[in-house]
């Protein structure tokens, strides 16, 4: 008896052993990083990634300042609801220039969004074919990206450079080296054409002599 029972106990304390030693399960290591960034400075971190030629000009959209301007454009332009948070970086007039980070509720709201905002993308192709090619084709050459809940629209010069500046800051990791800018070409100098005239006269003195006075040939 005392055998059965001392079987029983081993058996016990065998199972509490295995028990402890099972994993403690942890977050799914596939699940995105929550990053604490608004919409806003990530708006502006992607911007020198864009090729962006003068960021001063731009219009931006932002939950903070442009609330009601903001609210209109994402549900008549992107046709989105489920955000809650967005900026918008945007060209006026006959550049089709549009940089947008949306923060939507949950995931199932950001897949959504992301077939809306590549509708938007079509459409926006739609409004420069015919008349303005060159923007026609930087639309056609635009990405939409979603990392976890938020959401990317890149419309500019540097699409994949915008993307990975997006993706890198909500990853936390070190965003990728700014693109170096094309050297401004040195102006060329102004030509005094007074005195270059009277130069060239000066120049060509003898010949011009030799043709007002054939007789001194």
């Amino acid at each position: 008896m005392k055998q059965v029972i001392s079987l029983f106990l081993s058996a016990a304390l065998l199972l509490g052993l295995l028990g402890a030693c099972r994993p403690v399960p942890g977050p799914d290591p596939s699940a995105p990083p929550e990053v604490e960034l608004s919409a806003k400075e990530l708006a502006e971190l992607i911007l020198p990634y864009a090729g962006c030629e003068d960021p001063e000009v731009m219009e931006r959209l932002n939950i903070g300042e442009d609330g009601e301007r903001l609210n209109d454009y994402m549900e008549k332009a992107y046709v989105l609801t489920s955000w809650t948070d967005g900026a918008i970086i945007r060209a006026t007039g006959a550049s089709a220039f549009e940089l947008a980070a949306i923060r939507l509720e949950d995931e199932d709201a950001a897949k959504a969004g992301e077939a809306l905002l590549k509708d938007y993308l079509h459409q926006r192709e739609g409004d420069f074919t015919g008349y303005a090619p060159e923007q026609a084709d930087m639309v056609a050459n635009g990405a939409v990206c979603r990392y976890g809940t938020w959401l990317g629209l890149f419309i500019c010069p540097n699409p994949e450079g915008a993307r990975a500046a997006f993706e890198a800051a909500l990853k936390g990791e070190a965003l990728p080296q700014q693109p170096t800018p094309a050297p401004t070409p040195e102006p060329e100098p102004e030509l005094n054409m007074q005195s270059l005239m009277v130069d060239l006269i000066g120049f060509c003195k003898e010949e011009i002599d030799a043709v007002e006075n054939p007789a001194r040939g």
